[in-house]
């Protein structure tokens, strides 16, 4: 395994600490996330996930989080559409970032219940 140093605000650094054993699991996933052959686009969902990391959640906020109502909408209306006519190209990598965004949540909020217990 390989060091990277990057360089971010104090603030930042103070908020990612509580993460550091986590982080090089979430970059690899959002790595591969972005790896794909699509534009990368900050999803709503994404950004909902960075907001809650970079507020120094406890394992209980974490176990509690779930997308707004909006993007839990948005999420219902692509897979009912998938079922019944298709996806289009573009929204088939919509959902497959929904679905790999919500992979990285299940890991933390398995992660949070470990460190409750």
């Amino acid at each position: 395994m390989q060091t990277i140093t990057i360089e971010v605000p104090d603030e930042v650094a103070t908020r990612l600490k509580p993460w550091q054993q986590e982080l090089p699991a979430v970059l690899t996933t959002m790595v591969e996330v972005w790896a794909k052959p699509i534009k990368p686009t900050v999803s709503p969902t994404l950004t909902e996930l960075l907001t809650l990391l970079l507020s120094q959640p406890t394992p209980q906020k974490i176990m509690c989080f779930k997308v707004s109502s909006r993007t839990q909408a948005r999420v219902d209306d692509l897979l009912d559409k998938n079922r019944e006519i298709g996806l289009t190209d573009e929204e088939s990598a919509e959902l497959d970032g929904y679905e790999q965004l919500n992979f990285v949540m299940v890991l933390l909020k398995a992660q949070a219940r470990l460190m409750l217990n």
